[in-house]
């Protein structure tokens, strides 16, 4: 495996997994994880990846600008109209060589998504609702960098953020009772969570997992599933309008350019 260009393969599928196309950002998550000592089951993997980039090369993430009005409120502010939707998640355990889960993160704005994330948590949970609890965590803490983004452009939020989750015991125990949980990692962010919900800033509702968008930045899903999930979060084929002519403009096969260095590992990958 010393001669096959795994990392540069990997490196490669970074940008579009964090600019573009969401719906590999698990399973480039997965990928990254065997860097320094890949086997042939890896190789595969990642290859299958970038054939299901050829094949879906068309899609992409939209933006149209629809649906989101905002308030002047005549100082030289505005203000949003619609809240900012959070879906949070969590695959209790999912890493079978350490048990640690993996945090799922997707933001809209007026249907639009605007950030997502997959992260393996940092620590061991010891059920699934501190699994759960950890990403709600994550959810409150990007909300008050959205928030506080938004203010710097000079857009201020009216409605709080809604913070969608599928575990029912997570949500019941950030709306009421006493923290029982003994571990301090888990109890800072119950604490955290509950100030949140009770200053007004965030409101948890439920979300049933079939239509937990996050889901499908925690683990690998069924095709049926995986399509829907990915057409929820915004990533479909762009209409003939929207896309950039390419006729004459071919990029030339060069190492130093990323396009360059993906004609060149392109050639290594066995077609399917």
């Amino acid at each position: 495996m010393k001669d096959v260009p795994y990392m540069n393969l990997v490196g490669a599928l970074m940008w579009p997994a964090a600019m573009t196309r969401a719906d590999i950002s698990e399973a480039h998550h997965q990928l990254t994880k065997f860097n320094r000592d890949p086997g042939p089951a890896h190789w595969e993997a990642a290859q299958r990846v970038a054939r299901y980039l050829k094949g879906t090369k068309r899609h992409g993430l939209l933006i149209d600008g629809t649906g989101i009005t905002f308030t002047d409120n005549g100082d030289g502010t505005e203000t949003l109209d619609q809240p900012v939707i959070f879906h949070c998640d969590a695959d209790y355990a999912g890493d079978l060589d350490d048990r640690k889960s993996t945090s799922g993160l997707h933001v809209q704005i007026a249907g639009a998504m605007v950030t997502w994330r997959a992260k393996k948590q940092g620590s061991v949970t010891l059920s699934t609702m501190e699994s759960e609890l950890i990403a709600i965590g994550d959810a409150v803490v990007e909300n008050e960098y959205i928030d506080a983004l938004l203010l710097e452009m000079g857009i201020k939020i009216a409605q709080p953020s809604i913070i969608m989750e599928d575990n029912q015991s997570a949500i019941a125990y950030t709306k009421g009772g006493k923290n029982e949980l003994k571990a301090r990692h888990v109890g800072v962010r119950f604490h955290y969570i509950r100030n949140s919900v009770n200053d007004g800033r965030i409101r948890i509702e439920y979300c049933p997992t079939t239509e937990m968008l996050a889901d499908i930045f925690t683990k690998a899903l069924p095709a049926d599933q995986f399509e829907y999930l990915r057409k929820g979060i915004g990533i479909s084929e762009i209409p003939a309008a929207f896309r950039r002519k390419r006729e004459g403009n071919k990029p030339r096969a060069n190492k130093t350019t990323i396009s360059g260095e993906w004609e060149c590992l392109n050639r290594r990958i066995t077609p399917q």
